[in-house]
């Protein structure tokens, strides 16, 4: 699911058959807002993965090794986040029990840092899991680096 809020119909025609796209009307609210609303849309037991759409960095590797990590985590609640030299980064895995908190949170790292004895962590390799863009010279940035490690 790919939750889009500024410029959605624009975004929407770039994304691959198939995936189901959810506009989120209030994103100006913030990016909780768009956590929301997609979380409306995901069963109310099953565990969710956020990932910001602008870490275009982030491997299949960590996010298979996130949910194998989750899949062993005998806590809940619980989340599982990927670090590099020990900073948090992204994406996440959050445990079904979760929602309710950020139903009622101000911002998700509200929601995570609230208690760190149930944060579980995957290391990873470099610092991708921060490296996100917001400007045309950050997204040269990437693609540059994205073209080298192919």
């Amino acid at each position: 699911m790919v939750v889009l809020g500024a410029r959605a119909a624009e975004i929407k025609k770039h994304l691959p058959a198939g995936v189901f796209c959810l506009v989120n009307r209030a994103w100006r609210r913030g990016q909780l807002s768009s956590l929301r609303a997609g979380l409306r849309h995901v069963p109310v037991k099953a565990a969710f993965l956020v990932y910001p759409v602008d870490l275009p960095m982030i491997s299949p590797n960590i996010i298979q090794r996130l949910a194998a990590r989750f899949r062993r985590c005998n806590r809940r609640p619980c989340i599982v986040m990927p670090r590099f030299r020990k900073r948090l980064g992204h994406p996440a895995v959050f445990s079904a029990d979760l929602r309710i908190e950020l139903a009622h949170a101000k911002t998700a790292r509200e929601v995570v840092h609230r208690d760190v004895g149930r944060i579980f962590t995957v290391p990873a390799r470099s610092d991708v899991l921060w490296m996100d863009f917001n400007t045309v010279k950050e997204y040269d940035r990437c693609l540059r680096l994205f073209r080298r490690q192919r």
